[in-house]
């Protein structure tokens, strides 16, 4: 029985950072997420902005489990798993502006995005993160793009344009023999994510074309709080069976919940409108 499975998403868009270990088997009942979010997510009135961006919410739904699933399939031994899908979906998004033929074909194959016009994708991400950036006042939200590119290295007018106009991005040219070009891109990376992130490339090389870099910093509060007097050490346990006292929140109140023969699920919403939030998946014992 694995108890130690963590797994934390955003609801709505589902902005996953995933931190765990699921089976196989798991990760497949979970991509099927219809009575999932049914169930978790509450009930919202939606905007025309909601409607016009909810397939592609559901694209990245499906390329976030997949990703983990596949990700999953490598680690051996299991081990805990810390991702952002999102930010993956976001990059790959644009980099797809710089591609053509087979390339473009194979980057929107593993998104899923092979059914979209091409020609509103790029606005729907930027409605995306719109949507995501300013969804609750109360939480802090930040998503940052960049473009680093070797001086030797002309961009397409395409390329450039919609990376600046979509995706917020910035495109800079820099000198990857100068040994200041890591410290600038390092120093955008620590600004844009409050310095939770110090460094991002430990070297350049004059042989490197671009560097496609996004950033996602959140800050948020309970929606309600935790109280630290009801913090208490418990066992937590690993893969092994083995476990060691950790220090652990605890309330009780109501919260949506859902459970099938797999795994439970719970939803833990921040801020004070409660749209973003936390899911939490338990492997049912075995």
């Amino acid at each position: 029985m694995n108890r130690n499975t963590l797994w934390g998403t955003f609801a709505l868009v589902l902005l996953l950072v995933l931190a765990g270990l699921v089976s196989q088997q798991e990760v497949n009942s979970i991509s099927s997420l219809d009575s999932l979010s049914t169930t978790l997510q509450p009930k919202l009135v939606a905007t025309e902005t909601d409607v016009s961006i909810s397939p592609l919410v559901e694209a990245n739904n499906r390329f976030s489990f997949n990703l983990f699933s596949q990700l999953q399939k490598q680690t051996s031994p299991p081990q805990n798993i810390f991702i952002s899908p999102q930010s993956i979906a976001i990059a790959l998004a644009m980099t797809r502006n710089g591609t053509e033929g087979e390339t473009l074909a194979e980057i929107s194959q593993t998104l899923g995005l092979e059914q979209f016009d091409a020609a509103k994708l790029d606005s729907s991400y930027s409605k995306l993160i719109e949507t995501l950036t300013t969804a609750d006042p109360s939480i802090k939200l930040a998503i940052a793009n960049s473009l680093w590119v070797n001086q030797d290295i002309e961009l397409q007018d395409r390329f450039f344009d919609r990376t600046q106009e979509f995706y917020r991005g910035k495109v800079t040219n820099l000198d990857f023999a100068d040994p200041a070009a890591k410290k600038t891109i390092n120093d955008w990376v620590a600004s844009n994510t409050e310095h939770k992130i110090a460094e991002i490339v430990d070297s350049l090389s004059p042989e490197d074309a671009i560097y496609l870099i996004n950033a996602i910093y959140f800050q948020g509060s309970w929606t309600k709080k935790f109280d630290p007097r009801q913090t208490t050490e418990q066992p937590f346990y690993s893969q092994s069976q083995t476990s060691k006292p950790v220090a652990m929140m605890s309330q009780t109140g109501d919260y949506r919940y859902y459970e099938n023969e797999r795994f439970q699920a719970v939803r833990l919403p921040y801020g004070k409108q409660g749209e973003m939030s936390m899911y939490i998946f338990l492997p049912q014992p075995e």
